[in-house]
């Protein structure tokens, strides 16, 4: 059913609005002869069953809504934006003139299906502020906030409770209800409304809640908790709408011992006092956001935040603006709202797995080393890790390195990002210091796919211009267009050699033309290797297909890329007992072990670093302009465009 979310989500800049009520529209619904009976009541010795759907069913309003649905799916495939709430709709358009064209369609298939307009409640005319759902929209300065008549409803019911007065448990359900509908479109609307949660979980047992029988005293602490739920002021501020085009990321970790924090590529980190120590786990994550976001805030004051933690609790806390679970982390959690909604446009918060998670990690166990080993650690540029006894130093650099990229022969080959200035970093307070950027991965060429296709042996795959081995070093021409590949098969059927060009050319385009590039190169390997073998590659059996893919992990190829394998072979071979090879409960199991034995290495390194790249610009191959290729030189200019005009 439609939230106060998606219709915010689905307005945009300067989009025109016109709202449409239905009149008894649930009347239009007709039940089922044969579940009439369940509808039945009587009333003074006379039975009576609903024949259409009846107010009050708890279904009744799942059920309306999938059924209008069904009604605006063709509407919607022609491009009207349709929002339907029950009987209330509202019609968006980026124009006055589509708008109206838009109205005129929906009117005339609402009467074609028989449905009837409240022409009284509904807003026909075109305009670009207006009402909806008790919500004032405005696509001129993209905001929304609560309608006069809905603000004055909640002030009257927060202002309804007396101290001293026994109140049902209803009434304090239809207050949360009221506060949960508008904080959507109230700043930190959640937040404010925790501390009547709070004051009801003390007084309200669990089982309490669904009779809502039971009587509550309000005392001083409800109406406090309640009170700014009745200035005024707070009702006309509102929220933006729209998307943000610039995010500052800030990746957090927090252990026992200490906190770490990235903002794209700049380090921080810090240990926690003796008061801190106490503190639960989760408030330790909290906390690490808090420090990250404070030290940081000269680089990220005025602009929209996104907060990587790989602590539930933390995301949740965050975008949920508090929670009831633990009193300190909401306390905690407050704080760090408060402090985001007077120096960021917006807060918000993603979960990332802890394996993902590398460089705030690393940075929690940072101020355990020695100075000595921290010192050089600086001195090279690169991101501090834990330095063991039975370590070496440079074997440390050695080894992280070489797991970002197994090209790597020794230190003198590895590439560092360049220190931060002076007055970035230093130690602070409790040790806190500002690190040097980590290292990125330079911008040398990527590895494309080689321009190869193999050759079935009844049908070719590619035109000799095409085919190449797998192993060749030829690289695409990323400006060239792609090149269809006709298919030896369509799923595990053979191609029938007397179809039609034109049909043969739409079957091929069931599949993306990388897609057929990629497959006909991993065919090629197999086949290969089954002709070595003396094996038919068009009928081999599973034995044939798991030797191959045993001897593809020796070498160490990944989970992912046996995969992609198996879904070439799937699609040029044929089926084995009457079922596709990667179907096989054999080979499905395989593939399972494999990524046991072989699991995905997350990345080393921060993925982008902007200070990396531009030094690394500074140098070969990019400088000096006069002696590079043309190759490098197009990266170069174009990157340069790119990041001047973002």
């Amino acid at each position: 059913m439609l939230t106060t979310r998606k219709i915010l989500a689905h307005v945009r800049q300067g989009d025109w609005f016109v709202s449409i009520d239905l009149k008894d529209a649930y009347f239009q619904i007709q039940i089922a002869s044969r579940h009439r009976r369940f509808l039945r009541f009587a009333f003074e010795g006379q039975a009576y069953q609903y024949t259409v759907l009846p107010f009050g069913l708890s279904l009744a309003p799942r059920t309306f809504t999938k059924c209008m649905d069904a009604a605006l799916a063709p509407l919607r495939l022609r491009g009207i934006r349709v929002l339907n709430y029950l009987n209330d709709w509202l019609i968006l358009a980026q124009s006055h003139s589509e708008l109206v064209e838009h109205r005129t369609i929906l009117l005339d298939h609402l009467e074609n299906l028989g449905l009837a307009v409240n022409w009284e409640k509904s807003s026909l005319f075109p305009r670009q502020i207006t009402s909806f759902l008790g919500i004032e929209l405005n696509s001129l300065l993209m905001t929304a906030r609560l309608s006069s008549q809905r603000t004055l409803d909640i002030r009257r019911a927060a202002g309804s409770f007396r101290c001293g007065a026994i109140v049902p448990l209803k009434a304090f359900q239809r207050m949360l209800g009221l506060m949960a509908s508008a904080s959507s479109v109230l700043q930190l609307g959640l937040l404010r409304m925790r501390p009547l949660q709070f004051w009801l979980r003390k007084r309200v047992p669990r089982t309490a809640w669904a009779s809502g029988r039971l009587r509550v005293k309000v005392n001083q602490a409800c109406i406090a908790a309640l009170k700014p739920w009745e200035a005024k002021d707070w009702y006309q501020s509102g929220v933006s709408l729209g998307t943000s085009s610039r995010v500052m990321v800030v990746s957090t970790d927090a252990s026992t011992s200490g906190w770490g924090a990235l903002l794209e590529g700049r380090p921080l980190f810090g240990q926690w006092s003796k008061q801190e120590k106490l503190l639960h786990i989760n408030c330790f994550e909290m906390l690490a956001v808090s420090k990250a976001l404070t030290r940081f805030c000269p680089l990220i004051k005025g602009h929209h935040v996104l907060i990587r933690s790989d602590n539930v609790s933390v995301v949740s806390y965050i975008n949920r603006q508090g929670g009831l679970r633990s009193l300190t982390l909401y306390r905690l959690t407050r704080r760090l709202l408060i402090w985001a909604r007077s120096n960021l446009l917006s807060l918000r918060a993603a979960h990332v797995p802890g394996l993902l998670n590398i460089g705030p990690d690393r940075l929690v166990f940072a101020p355990t080393d020695s100075p000595a080993a921290v010192e050089e650690i600086r001195q090279s540029g690169s991101r501090p890790v834990r330095v063991s006894r039975k370590r070496s130093l440079s074997r440390i650099f050695l080894e992280e390195q070489g797991r970002a990229d197994p090209r790597v022969a020794s230190p003198s080959s590895l590439r560092f990002s360049p220190r931060l200035p002076p007055d970035s970093g230093g130690r602070t307070g409790q040790g806190r210091r500002m690190l040097s950027a980590a290292c990125s991965p330079t911008l040398d060429e990527p590895t494309l796919v080689p321009n190869c296709d193999a050759v079935s042996k009844h049908r070719p795959v590619a035109s000799a211009s095409e085919e190449g081995s797998p192993l060749s070093s030829q690289r695409l021409d990323l400006a060239s267009s792609p090149r269809a590949v006709v298919p030896a098969c369509v799923g595990h059927q053979r191609v029938p050699a007397d179809l039609p060009q034109g049909v043969l050319n739409t079957i091929t385009q069931a599949r993306a033309p990388s897609t057929r590039r990629l497959y006909a190169s991993k065919w090629s390997v197999f086949s290969s290797w089954c002709t070595a073998r003396g094996v038919s590659p068009l009928h081999c059996g599973v034995t044939e297909v798991l030797s191959f893919l045993q001897e593809l992990l020796d070498k160490g190829r990944s989970p992912s890329t046996l995969k992609v394998y198996v879904a070439a072979i799937a699609v040029f071979s044929s089926t084995t007992l009457g079922q596709s090879i990667g179907r096989n409960d054999l080979v499905i199991r395989f593939l399972r072990g494999a990524k046991r034995l072989n699991p995905p290495r997350p990345p080393t390194v921060p993925i982008w670093d902007l200070s990396t790249v531009l030094e690394a610009m500074k140098g070969h191959p990019f400088e000096p302009l006069q002696e590079i290729d043309l190759k490098h030189l197009s990266f170069k200019t174009a990157f340069l465009l790119a990041l001047a005009l973002t």
